[in-house]
């Protein structure tokens, strides 16, 4: 279809199916060959909620694994506290909320990329949420304010985004954490998105993509969802079909077959799946209900086969949204009841309504008993000490709280049917419903969804029930990680391809910049990435006869958000290329994989006018007559013009086909000037086979022959210089962002650092403590004076007092250097006390460790023989040695008073003691050498005398005789009859063993034992006669290798009982 597929070849099967699926997969396989990042080693998925966030971790090799935080808790919540002087995250954040309310800060990510009059209206109670907001005149967006600090709120998601990292780290034993997949709602906007990616920039991950929280949990289902095959034909109709006069039809043999292939496929086990849908897709309705928004959304899987695999495909056909539900909202309904029926029991105790702590502490106890009521009829709501030391109790009904939620429950149906809406579908047309987030365990909430369902689909149609194959607390953020290493080659997961899309409409309004660069007036309105567009998409705009500078309008749903300024189009036009024709502007945009709309870059390009064309002559024939050159001149033009009409309907035909066909470029006026070129280009080459093929007169081949060649118009390029500017609310300016990401840099070092120095003043408190008490010791008194031990208790009293009332102020490197004081006064004397208690035990040691080292070698210089004398008179040496050592500092020892410096520590005896031991040990690891017969009996026995000591005589080896007597010597088991196999070490082992007893084999086979107590010259003879038979025999003259290898070896001989050195 000339789209441009990435897929593997074996994907050419999908032309079977319709051309409407065949594109959605194009473009679900556009957005992996892109990829969505270049995702490494170790990356995570982040479900980013606005009460909770969970992460998935996800490493080669490993399997997906949620990170737990410090609590060993799945899921966070998502709050940070600058209550104190470290930062507090997660449930040690809340945990501030009562002493400083309005520096413990959750519900933010609702406000990313927000307006100031967008938070007011969030929803966010300012009795349970005492936040001072104020607001960006600069950018328009709301900050954080307590005493003098001003925080904006995408540093506050970077703080968390930070701990979230650092706590992923230390879960996957890994660091230098850069990338993650993070979910964000379907509806947001370019400002929250931008937002998003700002914050965890903040945060430290270089590479950051967004995914659709409903389509990521879709993703995770999709690795239970099987396929279904659309009904088979039956055999009957299949072959009326198909076969023609009986050729098709099967014999009983290949019948019977055929019954065995399906029986035994029948017959193997198959995974249990979870198999809905019929006809090859499935439409699943998500029900994602989270802590502050619900979201509805309808998915489609197809399958596909990659690698013979059947892989899914997703496609997402609608969604709806609605942030006037949610979980969160029934934990602030229960509290302003509870709030409510307090003063009304207590009005004397109205005050409560100004007491922030209280409305933290009804705030908290609400979500408890909300679960209570998710598993009950009845919950028990209770406080001790709310307000004013008085307790606080009450019994909800579940009635009661379903009452008081009656308008949440009837928002939580708007957006299902904004879903089907957008998607085009009723809920007949639905094959099976998923619920996830924590907000539809509200059994209301089951209740009205499950009757809505029943209630819209057909009469008689099968119910669907509310499925729950998810975690719904983490199926969006294992999504995300799947997605993630879907589309890295660091990972080998099962291939999932999906196609999501975008909720809201961009479109571009295009007018002159400047109204003085002539006369005309120019407007056009593009709708560049309408609703319900794919993800990743780019688009190729060209403007015709554009000559003026640019002023370009980002609009999302009709409002204004970027403008652009493009400058040099008009100067280039009246300046440089000033003779040439208007030019043709190409306005490159687009929507990226995380859902940014932006205008890349714009490029004008110039044509010089054609040159015109020459005539090249082929061939010439002088004996051509003018009649037939007249004649060729008429027929040359006649296949002019047919080539003129050719490219002319073939341009036709391919501007048609090209609008039938969706496209990833738009045109403004006419085609993509590149387009454009490769229109031409084809166009050209179907003119020229016109003529050829036209062209039947039988005209004389030797007549002279035109060709008109053509050539391609000079193009310049001119590119447009773009100044964005955006409306408020601002995303992050650069010098912003880097701001932050500094603070966040100080905040972690600042963490750090008191995290180290409380670390060292708990040191230093402890061993105040502790040499305090061992200074009292009985041991340590007796090994140190009266005097040392009055002066220790004087410092270490003045320490403790300049702790505790100079040491809040202090920084590390004092807490250090006060306890190194302290460790330079007492550690000497725990050390004198230490040797003084173990020194008893020491001579027991050292008798047992001589006398184990005394065996040693007596055992080996009865049994191991073979050990050399110089070995065993090593050892002795090192023992006496250490006996010498030993006298010595025990008589220095003896004269030294128990308060002095011990002359040696039990220490430096044990590793004396360890290294004799350690080389008497090594003498009984010590092997003997085997030694080995190779007398002519056994030869001529086994072989015959012929063979010689190796299965060798004067014709030749005969490999089959050395491979027998290798085996039988159990010399070697790797020998194949053909001598591949040969091992050189253990034929080298072998011979040189035979070697080293000093017995040299003769000439004729025999090795006569005589020979080992050979002299010296009668050896040389013999060698050389050797040598001299050998050059007889053989064709080089060369002297055999084993000749060679037995010269100046085997110094000993066999009586002896030594062995030759090698």
């Amino acid at each position: 279809e000339g789209l441009s597929c990435r897929l593997p070849r074996h994907c050419c099967r999908f032309a079977l199916l319709e051309r409407s699926a065949l594109h959605r997969i194009m473009r679900a396989s556009a957005v992996l060959a892109v990829g969505l990042m270049p995702v490494s080693a170790f990356l995570i998925g982040m479900d980013f909620g606005r009460e909770y966030f969970k992460i998935v971790a996800v490493r080669p090799g490993k399997a997906f694994e949620t990170v737990h935080n410090i609590h060993s808790k799945r899921k966070t919540p998502t709050a940070v506290s600058f209550f104190e002087a470290v930062r507090g995250f997660g449930d040690d954040a809340l945990a501030h909320q009562g002493k400083g309310p309005n520096r413990v800060l959750q519900f933010f990510p609702s406000l990313l990329g927000a307006s100031f009059r967008d938070t007011v209206e969030s929803g966010l109670p300012h009795s349970f949420f005492p936040y001072d907001l104020k607001l960006d005149d600069e950018r328009g967006v709301p900050h954080y304010l307590w005493d003098d600090r001003n925080i904006s709120i995408e540093e506050v998601a970077g703080h968390v985004l930070a701990f979230s990292k650092k706590i992923s780290e230390v879960a996957a034993e890994a660091t230098n954490l850069r990338e993650a997949v993070i979910t964000v709602p379907a509806f947001s906007t370019q400002r929250q998105r931008q937002a998003i990616i700002d914050a965890a920039n903040i945060a430290g991950f270089d590479k950051v993509h967004l995914i659709h929280e409903t389509a990521a949990a879709a993703i995770q289902r999709a690795l239970d969802i099987e396929e279904r095959k659309a009904p088979e034909v039956p055999e009957a109709e299949e072959k009326a079909e198909t076969s023609e006069e009986g050729d098709d039809q099967k014999t009983e043999d290949e019948d019977d077959q055929e019954k065995k292939s399906k029986k035994s496929k029948k017959d193997k086990p198959k995974l249990k799946k979870h198999v809905i849908g019929s006809g090859g897709k499935t439409d699943v309705l998500f029900f994602n209900m989270g802590s502050r928004h619900v979201e509805a959304c309808i998915i489609r899987y197809n399958f596909i086969e990659v690698l013979s695999k059947s892989a899914p495909v997703l496609e997402t056909l609608g969604c709806g949204y609605s942030d006037q539900a949610g979980g969160h909202f029934a934990d602030i309904v229960i509290a302003q009841k509870m709030e409510a029926a307090f003063k009304e029991k207590y009005p004397k105790l109205s005050g409560i309504s100004e007491n922030k702590r209280a409305l933290k502490k009804l705030l908290t106890t609400a979500q408890k008993t909300k679960h209570v009521l998710s598993a009950n009829k009845q919950g028990r709501f209770g406080v001790e000490g709310l307000f004013e030391e008085q307790d606080f109790a009450a019994n909800i009904e579940r009635s009661d709280f379903e009452g008081w939620m009656q308008d949440m429950f009837s928002e939580i149906l708007r957006p299902v049917d904004q879903a089907l809406a957008s998607a085009n579908l009723t809920m007949d047309d639905l094959d099976g419903v998923e619920v996830i987030g924590g907000g539809w365990r509200i059994p209301k909430v089951q209740e009205v969804l499950s009757d809505y369902l029943v209630k819209q689909r057909a009469e008689g149609a099968t119910v669907l029930p509310l499925g729950q194959h998810l975690n719904g607390e983490e199926a969006a953020a294992m999504g995300a990680a799947f997605w993630g290493a879907n589309n890295s080659i660091s990972f080998r997961v099962k291939k999932v391809f999906a196609t999501d899309v975008v909720f809201r409409n961009y479109s571009l309004e295009i007018t002159k910049l400047d109204g003085s660069q002539g006369e005309e007036d120019y407007f056009r309105d593009i709708n560049i990435v309408p609703r319900q567009s794919p993800l990743n998409k780019k688009k190729a705009i060209t403007l015709q006869d554009v000559h003026f500078d640019l002023l370009i309008k980002l609009l999302e749903d009709g409002k204004v958000i970027t403008t652009y300024e493009v400058k040099g189009i008009h100067e280039a036009a009246t300046e440089k290329f000033k003779d040439l024709e208007k030019p043709t502007v190409i306005l490159r945009a687009g929507v990226d994989a995380s859902g940014i709309v932006s205008v890349r870059e714009v490029e004008a390009v110039f044509k010089e006018p054609p040159p015109p064309e020459e005539d090249q002559p082929e061939a010439k024939d002088n004996a051509a007559s003018g009649q037939e050159g007249g004649a060729e001149d008429a027929s040359q033009a006649s296949a002019d013009e047919g080539k003129e009409e050719a490219k002319a309907e073939t341009a036709k035909n391919q501007d048609t086909a090209d609008k039938s066909q969706e496209s990833e470029e738009t045109s403004m006026g006419s085609t993509d000037a590149e387009s454009a070129d490769g229109n031409s280009a084809q166009s050209e080459d179907l003119g020229g086979e016109g003529k050829n093929g036209s062209n039947t007169s039988d005209v004389d081949a030797k007549a002279e022959k035109k060709k008109k060649k053509k050539k391609k118009a000079k193009k310049h390029k001119v590119m447009g210089v773009i100044i964005a500017t955006h409306a408020r609310p601002l995303p992050m300016s650069e010098e912003t962002k880097n701001a932050a990401i500094a603070a966040v840099r100080a905040a972690d070092e600042h963490d750090a650092e008191v995290r180290a120095t409380d670390a060292a003043k708990n040191a230093l408190e402890a061993y105040i403590y502790e040499a305090r008490d061992k200074l009292d010791g009985e041991t340590v008194q007796i090994v140190s004076t009266e005097d040392q031990r009055d002066t220790i208790r004087s410092d270490l009293t003045a320490q403790e007092e300049w702790l505790y009332e100079d040491g809040y102020s202090a920084k590390k490197a004092d807490f250090n250097d006060k306890l190194a004081g302290l460790r330079a006064q007492v550690d000497p004397i725990l050390k004198r006390a230490k040797e003084h208690e173990e020194r008893p035990a020491l001579k027991e040691h050292i008798e047992k460790s001589l006398g184990t080292i005394t065996a040693t070698l007596a055992h080996v210089k009865r049994n191991m023989t073979w050990v050399a004398e110089s070995e065993l008179e090593k050892v002795h040496n090192m023992t006496e040695d250490f006996n010498s050592w030993f006298e010595g500092v025990e008589r220095q020892q003896a004269e030294l008073a128990l308060t002095d410096e011990p002359a040696y520590t039990i220490a430096d005896v044990k590793r004396r003691l360890s290294a004799v031991s350690k080389e008497a040990k090594r003498l009984k690891k010590i092997k003997k050498i085997e030694k080995r017969d190779y007398d002519s009996a056994y030869w001529n026995s086994q072989y015959g005398s012929q063979y010689g000591p190796y299965g060798a005589n004067s014709s030749g080896f005969d490999f089959s005789k050395f491979q027998e007597f290798m085996k039988k010597q159990n010399m070697s088991s790797n020998f194949t009859g053909n001598g591949s196999g040969y091992n050189e070490s253990d034929y080298l082992r072998a011979y040189y063993e035979s070697m080293m007893k000093g017995k040299q084999w003769g000439k004729d086979g025999s090795n006569s034992t005589d020979q080992g107590n050979a002299t010296a010259e009668e050896k040389s003879a013999e060698d050389a006669q050797s040598g001299g038979d050998s050059g007889e025999s053989g064709e080089s003259g060369e002297q055999p290798d084993d000749a060679h290898a037995s010269e100046g070896h085997g110094s000993g001989s066999p009586g002896d009982g030594k062995d030759g050195e090698l």
